[in-house]
């Protein structure tokens, strides 16, 4: 699978009590946990990522390694499971539950960058992992 967004990407996210509570499928900004390194992001520490599952939904069973419930355990009040688009996906099935606080928004718009590569273009394969940076 191809991933959504690309290197030189820009998100427009939106932050703060507007927002609401994130919900399964949305696409949303979280700030990397702390102790949590990838050699292949860098030193991002914000990542795009979806919500597998949100407060009160059973948890799927590609988590039940990092958190260590059995399948359909419900997800804990102001916790959430995220999962990136790739196999190899720094995400909740590594980190295990993401806390309200660490979610810094909901992405509401995607903005490729110039000559952004297709999805069935090779090239995307190639290309080093994007950062992100948040500008106030």
């Amino acid at each position: 699978m191809a991933p959504q967004y690309f290197p030189g990407d820009r998100v427009l996210a939106a932050r703060g009590w507007f927002v609401g509570r994130p919900r399964t499928g949305d696409v949303v900004v979280v700030r990397r946990p702390s102790g949590m390194a990838d050699p292949g992001h860098g030193n991002a520490k914000l990542l795009i990522k979806n919500v597998a599952a949100a407060p009160g939904d059973p948890e799927p069973e590609i988590f039940t390694a990092a958190t260590g419930n059995p399948v359909g355990t419900p997800t804990p009040d102001g916790c959430y499971l995220v999962l990136g688009r790739h196999v190899a996906s720094e995400d909740s099935k590594r980190w295990g539950y993401v806390k309200r606080r660490d979610i810094v928004g909901r992405v509401l718009q995607r903005h490729p960058r110039r000559n952004a590569p297709g999805p069935g273009d090779p090239s995307v394969f190639r290309e080093q992992p994007r950062t992100l940076q948040w500008k106030e």
